[in-house]
C-alpha cells in the first residue's frame, strides 16, 4: 500500500493507492461532493476508465481534470 497524500503534519492518512492493482484507491474525503454531471470528479472518472479497460488519457489528465483534457478510447 502506497500513500499519496496526508494531512502537513504526517499524522494522517488521507488517500491510499496499490500500485499494482488496476485501480484500487482509499479515500477519507467524499470525491462525490466535487462531481457534476459534466465535470466528474478525477476519482470517479478515474473508475469508470480503468474499469472500462484500455483507455488512454492524455498526460493533462494524470495531473488535473480540466475542460481541454482529451480522452480517447482504443
Amino acid at each position: 500500500m502506497f500513500v499519496v497524500a496526508g494531512d502537513d503534519s504526517k499524522t494522517r492518512v488521507d488517500i491510499v493507492e496499490l500500485k499494482e492493482h488496476p485501480f484500487f484507491i482509499g479515500t477519507q474525503f467524499r470525491p462525490e461532493y466535487t462531481s457534476q454531471p459534466l465535470h466528474p470528479a478525477p476519482l470517479f472518472l478515474g473508475l469508470i476508465l480503468a474499469s472500462a479497460g484500455s483507455l488512454v488519457l492524455s498526460s493533462l489528465y494524470m495531473n488535473q481534470v480540466t475542460e481541454e483534457c482529451a480522452i480517447v478510447i482504443k
